[in-house]
């Protein structure tokens, strides 16, 4: 499974063909089709990939997938104890594992705290990558889609969960950080 966030454009945009801004904004701009997310756009859009690989890791939505992620690991965690005690492994060896795993997590942590600078960098590019789309072309909005794949991105079927609005003046970094997976941002200039 990974992550990749596509980027909507009106078809007449000739982003491809303006390689100056492309390379100044550090994105991919692929052209993908998949027809299950094209049935659900303006007939009149186009879609591009912004990663050069998957978005694994993106600021995007990253303050959105915690509570999923958590509630994941609690399950594998549930499931783990329970394979672990059908090997055979005393409690007290269990609860050593369990110990070592909340040692990893805590580092895991920190990490994440060391990375918040980080966060906001790639935030500030997002803004201004979509400021720069928007002024920088002809460009009526960019639209951006999140979500992670668990197949291929031109051919899995996934549905378009909701529609937000946003116009350059309340973007912000939180406002990215808390974008949800599934959901057709349109950013706008007014």
């Amino acid at each position: 499974m990974c992550t990749f966030i596509t980027a909507v454009l009106p078809k007449s945009v000739d982003v491809v063909g303006r390689r100056d801004l492309i390379n100044g904004l550090h994105v991919a701009f692929t052209p993908t089709y998949n027809k299950f997310i094209m049935a659900q756009l303006d007939p009149n859009s186009a879609c591009y990939l912004t990663g050069h690989m998957c978005d694994c890791g993106t600021v995007l939505g990253c303050l959105q997938s915690g509570d999923a992620r958590s509630s994941d690991h609690d399950q594998r965690r549930a499931r783990k104890i329970k394979a672990l005690r059908k090997k055979g492994w005393s409690q007290t060896k269990i609860e050593l594992w369990l110990s070592e795993k909340h040692k990893m997590i805590e580092r895991e942590d920190r990490k994440k705290r060391d990375t918040r600078k980080e966060r906001e960098d790639e935030a500030a590019r997002w803004i201004r990558f979509v400021q720069d789309v928007l002024h920088e072309t002809d460009a009526t909005y960019l639209g951006i889609l999140l979500h992670e794949f668990r197949g291929f991105v031109e051919t899995e079927r996934w549905k378009i969960a909701d529609r937000v609005e946003c116009s350059l003046p309340e973007l912000d970094g939180a406002y990215l950080m808390n974008m949800q997976e599934d959901v057709f941002h349109k950013f706008v200039v007014t």
